[in-house]
């Protein structure tokens, strides 16, 4: 497998983990997602990053804490 992306899978009780589309371009982005999402999620036990071959969409900014999605390309 070829790693373009890495996803956040949340961890709960007697539950698989769970992940939602954002795709970061590197670990630290995704780790610093699944941060934030714990600090604010009530359900989530933990979360773990994952390696993907899906496109990058999202980009963390460390500077306001949070994902953002990348803009689209525009279809002509």
């Amino acid at each position: 497998m070829t790693t373009t992306s890495y996803a956040v899978y949340c961890t709960f009780t007697n539950q698989p983990p769970a992940t939602n589309a954002c795709r970061y371009a590197t670990e630290e982005e995704a780790r610093s997602a699944g941060n934030e999402l714990l600090s604010r999620w009530m359900q989530p036990t933990g979360f773990e990053v994952r390696p993907t071959t899906d496109p990058v969409n999202y980009t963390f900014d460390h500077a306001a804490g949070r994902s953002c999605p990348l803009p689209q390309p525009q279809e002509p």
